[in-house]
């Protein structure tokens, strides 16, 4: 008789915690509105790329992870909603990298969502 053994290594990514720290677009962005985002939090999952909180990415299609990131990588996660999926206004972009490979818990971050720019730090949620 012979006996198999499998052993699997689970191999766990620490999802991510971002405070927006600042905020700038290619038009004259009212301060008030700067205001809604500064020191507001989204949280990003790693396998999927997905965006929640007072940033989003997956409101039709699901994001696509480019890097996973390492020690010699960002993060990266991009998403897009096409004109006939939304309201019909218009389309939309989103880009998230995270600078996966700096040194230490906080991870700066750059969001873009159309000519909207978000930074800030990321830090590890569950590690």
């Amino acid at each position: 008789m012979t006996i198999c053994s499998v052993q699997s290594s689970a191999y766990t990514l620490s999802n991510y915690e971002c405070i927006i720290h600042e905020m700038s677009d290619d038009s004259d962005i009212h301060d008030s509105i700067k205001k809604h985002y500064i020191n507001e939090k989204f949280y990003v999952d790693r396998i999927s790329g997905r965006v929640n909180g007072i940033l989003k990415n997956n409101y039709v299609n699901a994001p696509t992870v480019i890097d996973l990131g390492s020690s010699n990588n960002s993060f990266k996660a991009i998403g897009y909603l096409k004109i006939h999926e939304g309201v019909g206004v218009g389309s939309n972009l989103y880009a998230l990298n995270i600078a996966e490979y700096k040194e230490g818990n906080n991870k700066p971050f750059t969001y873009m969502e159309n000519s909207k720019v978000f930074r800030g730090l990321c830090k590890y949620l569950n590690k």
